[in-house]
């Protein structure tokens, strides 16, 4: 194992308090510094592992990044569910004007994924969760014109008889 410079020491127990993999800052320290240690080796920073035993000043850098990146996530819009789902919900109109129903379909699933993993179907009143009925997803279409409405309807008929028809 190379015996690491505090330069070296200061940028892994950075780079691990940014969320990066011991793996990611090993491969990191190989091309900033031209240095290869191990994942271990670079593990080693990480005041978060059972039996932590190198200096505080390393436990304090690494607490400072891990400060910082959690600020700065707040400041990204896509990592708060109100931007995402509004994101989300302009995408499925602009799917349901270009009558992409089945991009519709993934982004109403979508949708209701972000809303903790769970819809209401509108048919029985249920709640579902995505991860157990998948096929079951109703979105609810009553902000859709009656045109958008019919369209869908007439899709889904022709697919009920389609599969009807296979089955019998």
């Amino acid at each position: 194992m190379a015996k690491l410079r505090d330069p070296v020491k200061t940028f892994i127990a950075q780079r691990l308090g940014a969320f990066d993999t011991p793996s990611q800052v090993a491969d990191a320290v190989k091309e900033v510094f031209g240095i290869e240690i191990t994942r271990m080796q670079a593990y080693a920073y990480d005041p978060t592992r059972p039996r932590y035993d190198l200096s505080k000043r390393w436990k304090e850098i690494f607490e400072e990044s891990r400060k910082s990146a959690i600020d700065e996530s707040s400041n990204t819009g896509i990592a708060h569910k109100a931007v995402r789902l509004a994101r989300i919900e302009r995408m499925y109109q602009t799917a349901i004007n270009m009558g992409n129903v089945p991009l519709a379909m993934q982004l109403s699933e979508l949708a209701a994924k972000e809303t903790d993993g769970a819809f209401k179907n509108s048919m029985t009143g249920n709640v579902n969760h995505l991860h157990d009925h998948t096929h079951t997803l109703k979105p609810d279409l009553s902000a859709l014109s009656k045109k958008d409405r019919q369209f869908l309807r007439d899709i889904l008929t022709k697919q009920a008889a389609a599969t009807g028809s296979k089955s019998g």
